[in-house]
């Protein structure tokens, strides 16, 4: 296998953080770019923090990533701990703390966008925690793809339950094939259990892990629940067994 072009060189060092990286207010230029991740493919995970004080009227932020620092686009995270997808512009609340969390592999580059102005007495700091992972990464079991290609609403078996089997879902991506429209997708185990509660979808990335993201009971389906009919598209990688 080749080796990469590309030493690791630390903008943000590995295992770093800084809780007060900038902070934004009324006198803050809309358009103002806060440049979190610059030139760098070292980190596999970024985490936001958004802290706000005082009395906003208006005020947003969008995140964003490039691959060559020119040729923006706008991304999503999720909120930490959780599979709730958040982004990619982030409407800011008065008195609220957020954190969130970005995967970052194969991107070199990543900013936060003021893209409403800030009206109010309010300001907003931006932190950020940085990482990758060192050492030898864990083995990843050898999954099936599973086509997603949904349009109507109601119960979908993504992955066909099989007698006295389990599904073990390691990863997944899906997303609306409309422009800009959300839809409420479910996971479930079966047709009646959900793993969760609804997530409102544009665009939702689970990345491998030491463990599954959803196991199923012996014999369920792994099912997608369509909230309406509009069209989704990804793949689930599962194993079953």
């Amino acid at each position: 296998m080749a080796e990469s072009q590309y030493a690791i060189s630390a903008v943000l060092s590995v295992g770093q953080s800084n809780a007060s990286f900038a902070t934004w207010n009324s006198s803050t230029s809309l358009n103002a770019t806060a440049s979190l991740v610059d030139n760098d493919y070292s980190y596999n995970t970024l985490n936001v923090s958004l802290s706000t004080t005082s009395t906003f009227t208006a005020g947003a932020v969008t995140f964003q990533a490039s691959l060559d620092g020119v040729a923006w686009f706008p991304v999503y995270g999720c909120i930490l701990n959780t599979i709730v997808p958040i982004g990619p512009t982030y409407t800011l609340v008065p008195n609220t703390n957020t954190t969130l969390t970005f995967n970052l592999t194969a991107i070199p580059y990543f900013q936060i966008l003021l893209s409403t102005a800030i009206v109010g007495t309010g300001a907003l700091t931006i932190g950020y925690a940085a990482d990758s992972f060192v050492g030898n990464l864990p083995t990843a079991p050898a999954t099936i793809p599973a086509p997603v290609n949904l349009s109507t609403s109601g119960n979908h078996d993504v992955v066909a339950g099989i007698p006295g089997q389990t599904i073990r879902v390691w990863k997944l991506f899906l997303e609306c094939g409309t422009p800009n429209t959300y839809v409420q997708v479910t996971p479930q185990d079966g047709n009646t259990t959900p793993f969760s509660g609804p997530i409102l979808l544009g665009s939702w990335v689970l990345d491998m892990d030491t463990e599954p993201w959803f196991v199923t009971s012996p014999g369920k389906a792994f099912v997608l629940n369509l909230g309406s009919g509009i069209q989704v598209s990804g793949v689930v990688y599962y194993t079953q067994s």
